[in-house]
């Protein structure tokens, strides 16, 4: 198996709530049954999976905020960083993207 290639990844929003789920967009080939990873500033995190689509490449993800760290109130826009890894462990390179972060 190789590494995956992220081409593009769209959240418009992630919550700080790890209660709530944020629903996004990944793209490249192949990337059912992927795990999703988020950093975003303030060791902000949010991870999924993959959840289906597939059509010229999109696929539906779903992400919730893992832990909490001192700047978590913090709201806004913000830049974050998106990778996916594939059943091997293999992790794409990362995309840069931006969303709004809120609560």
């Amino acid at each position: 198996m190789s590494k995956p290639k992220l081409q593009d990844a769209k959240f418009p929003h992630l919550s700080l709530s790890p209660s709530n789920t944020s629903k996004g967009t990944v793209t490249g080939p192949g990337l059912t049954g992927h795990r999703v990873v988020i950093d975003g500033k303030n060791n902000k995190k949010w991870a999924g999976n993959v959840t289906g689509g597939g059509a010229n490449n999109v696929w539906d993800a779903e992400v919730k905020r893992q832990g909490q760290s001192s700047e978590d109130e913090k709201r806004g826009t913000e830049d974050i960083s998106v990778t996916v890894t594939n059943p091997g462990n293999e992790v794409s390179d990362p995309v840069p993207t931006q969303t709004e972060v809120v609560p």
